[in-house]
């Protein structure tokens, strides 16, 4: 512990105050600390650290019990992950951990008006759940996620860490990705459950099973919108290139049309469901403070 501490079973101490144990390091402005139960609570300019996971989790408000590894944030909290290259940022009304205090392990919680921001990974929802057990975060109610030119929504969402990078993305009923080609024209995948797959954090390829449709538009080498196809297959395979669409393929009972992109409406190019929400899109790290419902 650092600060001023009295010699009783509760203390109040303050200038440079924390509280350190082998897995956290709890600090704010103003620290009461009871010594027999060992809960910790914190005021302002809050920090509490997770050393094994490399999380930080800041606000304004913060208790930490250590025999049950129970703690939570609130008041402007915010949790910050380090990757190799760059740092998840995730704001929520409350932010809650519970760690395993045999095993280590944490699942952290996050409850209400969650918004997240990575350079390559932005997304909101209103309740999300990252376990260090399994390396997954799992997104509820709501779910939108923005990977490069790409929105994805579904009914609820994973994702997959694998040293630190995201390695997999499972998307669980009514999933829909669509990729912004311009302001009139968007590609777009449909289907019952999706499972996508990157490398170097990138979206690489997907896998749609059940009712797959899909619409995406064709460039020529001067990179000019001349087609688009649109077409209906039970399961597809649809591979990414540099963020966009570049081969899908059709699995069992494929319906698939290609138009000449001069005889086609763009605005009557949509699948059902269809809704672009990038007004929504946190777009710096400030951003995740600044909440937009879900129409």
């Amino acid at each position: 512990m650092g600060g001023t501490i009295q010699k009783t079973e509760k203390s109040r101490f303050s200038i440079n105050a924390f509280i350190e144990s082998k897995e956290n390091k709890l600090s704010g402005d103003s620290i009461l600390y009871d010594r027999i139960e060992k809960i910790g609570i914190a005021y302002n300019n809050v920090q509490l650290v997770d050393t094994n996971q490399k999380v930080i989790i800041s606000g304004d408000y913060a208790w930490l019990n250590e025999i049950t590894g129970i703690s939570f944030v609130t008041g402007n909290g915010l949790l910050t992950k380090a990757f190799e290259v760059d740092s998840l940022y995730l704001h929520a009304d409350t932010l809650y951990a519970k760690q395993d205090t045999a095993t280590e392990q944490k699942t952290y919680f996050a409850y209400h008006h969650v918004r997240i921001f990575k350079t390559d990974l932005q997304g909101q929802c209103d309740s999300l759940v990252y376990s260090s057990v399994d390396s997954t975060i799992w997104f509820y109610t709501n779910p939108i996620l923005w990977s490069n030119n790409n929105q994805l929504t579904a009914d609820k969402i994973s994702l997959l860490l694998v040293g630190n990078e995201i390695k997999r993305m499972n998307l669980y009923s009514n999933s829909f990705i669509a990729g912004f080609e311009d302001s009139l024209r968007f590609n777009q995948i449909k289907g019952r459950e999706m499972i996508g797959y990157f490398v170097d954090s990138k979206l690489s390829s997907i896998d749609v099973t059940g009712n797959g449709q899909s619409i995406y538009y064709i460039r020529n080498k001067k990179q000019q919108i001349t087609g688009v196809n649109q077409a209906d297959c039970s399961n597809m395979l649809i591979r990414i290139k540099e963020n966009k669409v570049s081969k899908i393929s059709l699995i069992n009972k494929a319906d698939a049309t290609l138009f000449p992109v001069k005889e086609t409406d763009p605005a009557q190019m949509r699948l059902k469901d269809f809704k672009w929400k990038g007004h929504l899109q946190p777009l710096t790290r400030a951003d995740v403070f600044l909440w937009i419902g879900v129409e």
